[in-house]
């Protein structure tokens, strides 16, 4: 499909039904979630995509912004015909998913997010610092500009949340990158279920992982029961 720059974005999809979209995070591509596709293509049409920039998803290289890169999520959407899908997003994908969300051009039923934050602040210190030296003396220009997208963005404003009338699932490692604090705030200030994944970091529950796979179809499945 077409998109900003006439780029194509690279995209796989596995299995049949009601249609799942699967987001993954920076300078990471489609193939994270091969593990947990093996398990929710039984239950779901699942689309994986590259996201701008991202494994085959090949764009000249410039800078990287997230309302650009969920604006070809929209247009992915809207392009392939894509009804009421329901919408997973990792890290940055996370971020990428909610703005699609927030910005209702498109028909989303459900919004799952695993280790988002709404700010750069909601990222502990050390990490944050992380990032400020990698962008300095990483060589790659492609991974250097990814880099800088996490230092200044995104710039989420909390009290959108609450115009978000779709159920949303939320997830977090007890070990994540995401503060505490932030974590509180989100339940203080959204109506969304969050879930602390006991024992887990900000991508050892996702990255090539079945776990993910399996929080996913529990919350979905009782999400079907109350419904």
């Amino acid at each position: 499909m077409g998109g900003e720059n006439s780029f194509k974005l690279h995209y796989e999809v596995y299995g049949e039904g009601e249609p799942l979209i699967m987001l993954h995070g920076n300078n990471e591509d489609l193939t994270i979630f091969y593990e947990a596709k093996e398990i929710l293509q039984k239950y779901y049409k699942v689309y994986l995509i590259d996201t701008r920039g991202h494994g085959k998803s090949k764009v000249q290289v410039g800078d990287f912004h997230y309302l650009i890169m969920a604006n070809d999520i929209y247009s992915f959407i809207k392009t392939f015909q894509i009804k009421d899908p329901i919408l997973y997003g990792y890290s940055d994908g996370a971020i990428m998913a909610l703005i699609v969300a927030l910005d209702k051009k498109v028909s989303i039923s459900k919004l799952i997010l695993s280790g988002i934050n709404l700010s750069t602040t909601d990222i502990k210190f050390f990490q944050r610092v992380k990032l400020e030296l990698k962008s300095i003396f990483v060589r790659d220009k492609r991974v250097k500009s990814l880099t800088r997208l996490m230092i200044y963005e995104p710039n989420i404003d909390m009290k959108l949340l609450k115009k978000l009338f779709l159920p949303v699932y939320c997830t977090f490692g007890s070990r994540d990158i995401v503060k505490k604090s932030f974590i509180r705030r989100l339940r203080k200030n959204s109506n969304f279920k969050i879930d602390i994944i006991k024992g887990k970091n900000h991508s050892n529950y996702i990255v090539n992982n079945k776990y993910i796979a399996e929080l996913i179809l529990h919350y979905l499945q009782s999400e079907v029961k109350v419904s």
